[in-house]
């Protein structure tokens, strides 16, 4: 890809089906790269809905955050599944759209990256997509008729609508893999990633680190921490039964779930009770930032013992506080976590050793932290990342 000596500024859109104050690893990394880009002189204005959990006060307004125009449209669930929904609104603003960029992310399946595509083709914009495409994509569907429609999408529609698109972008090797055999033409790496720039800014003070230990409990236990959204695919069933394991043999312990409910709350509680684990392991809901940076430096390790993922925000903060990562061996990317501890998929057992090895193997634990940001440092530096994609943008309208 040539690299352009003088960028142009450009009209950006970018649609994706949920954006900030509601919260996800998607939502993030499109409110990075967008309000990055409108910092390097372009205009960018982001197309969303009103699904999932945030609910605005008004809808087709706009509104601006960190100088990106954000429009959200209010949307109709098709079928009981998150994703598969319309949203009119928006389809009929994309046809009438002027702009030098569209830029879809999407979960696939979804019916948002169909309509759109079809807006798109109609209007003659250059579409770029980025999937979001999941390795363990059969997770999500549960029903027969979901698992029916669900094959139909990945065997037939999704390959037909990337073979359409302009420009495809993979947040993963192992996602840039998949297209590359379905044959799609001009297909980009393009991970999420942190600002090691800011990375100073992540550490709490003493007093902040304190307060943190004291207001969660934590005295002076090892502290394991997970993060995300708790919600079935993020397996902390799984991860709650394995840490009764570990306690049994580890007593100077602590777990601690970070993130908001997305349905599973309730069940995880009472799983915790149901095994008498209520004192050793908490569940904080959503926290500051300071907390968040507070509970990585308290902590041991960081286990995502997700069922299926890309490339893991939660991956990359861990590595940030130079903290080892726990993880199932079907996360994508394998090389990637070369320097993590990787345990049998969906195994309990497997994963209360994995945490036991970095329980009693301080030096290990160091070792693979350290590892850890050199893999952040040389693959994930947003910096790098925005002008990647900036390059992508520039060479699709030549």
């Amino acid at each position: 890809m040539p690299i352009l000596s003088k960028p142009k500024s450009l009209n950006i859109t970018i649609v994706v089906f949920s954006y900030i104050p509601d919260i996800s690893g998607t939502s993030v990394m499109v409110h990075n790269m967008a309000k990055d880009l409108v910092s390097r002189g372009h205009n960018v204005t982001v197309l969303t809905s009103n699904t999932l959990n945030f609910k605005p006060a008004k809808l087709d307004d706009q509104e601006i955050i960190d100088g990106v125009k954000i429009i959200r449209f209010r949307s109709i669930q098709l079928l009981p599944y998150r994703y598969l929904y319309f949203t009119p609104g928006l389809i009929k603003h994309i046809i009438g759209l002027k702009c030098d960029v569209l830029h879809i992310y999407s979960h696939l399946p979804t019916f948002l990256t169909i309509f759109s595509k079809i807006a798109s083709k109609l209007s003659k914009k250059n579409l770029i997509l980025t999937p979001i495409y999941h390795p363990e994509r059969s997770v999500v569907y549960n029903g027969t008729i979901q698992k029916i429609l669900g094959k139909l999408y990945d065997d037939v529609i999704s390959p037909t609508i990337l073979k359409l698109t302009n420009h495809v972008t993979a947040l993963t090797k192992t996602e840039k893999q998949y297209y590359d055999n379905l044959g799609i033409a001009n297909t980009y790496l393009v991970p999420d990633g942190l600002p090691l720039k800011d990375s100073l800014g992540t550490n709490p003070s003493p007093e902040e680190l304190d307060d943190f230990v004291r207001r969660f409990n934590i005295g002076e236990k090892k502290l394991i921490i997970a993060v995300g959204r708790v919600e079935k695919r993020k397996g902390y069933e799984i991860l709650i039964t394995a840490f009764k394991e570990v306690y049994r043999t580890h007593k100077n312990v602590k777990l601690l779930i970070i993130g908001k409910d997305w349905g599973a709350l309730e069940d995880m509680k009472n799983l915790v009770s149901s095994m008498g684990m209520s004192e050793h392991i908490t569940f904080s809901g959503l926290i500051s930032k300071t907390d968040l940076d507070c509970a990585y430096k308290a902590s041991s390790m960081v286990v995502h013992p997700a069922r299926f993922e890309t490339i893991c925000r939660i991956a990359l903060e861990a590595w940030l506080h130079f903290k080892p990562l726990v993880v199932f061996d079907k996360f994508a990317d394998p090389a990637d976590y070369n320097n993590s501890v990787i345990t049998k998929y969906l195994d309990p057992y497997a994963l209360s050793e994995g945490m036991k090895k970095l329980l009693d193997d301080d030096v290990l634990a160091s070792s693979l932290g350290e590892k850890g940001h050199n893999t952040l440092k040389h693959n994930y530096d947003w910096a790098d990342i925005v002008t990647t994609m900036e390059k992508i943008y520039l060479q699709s309208v030549i």
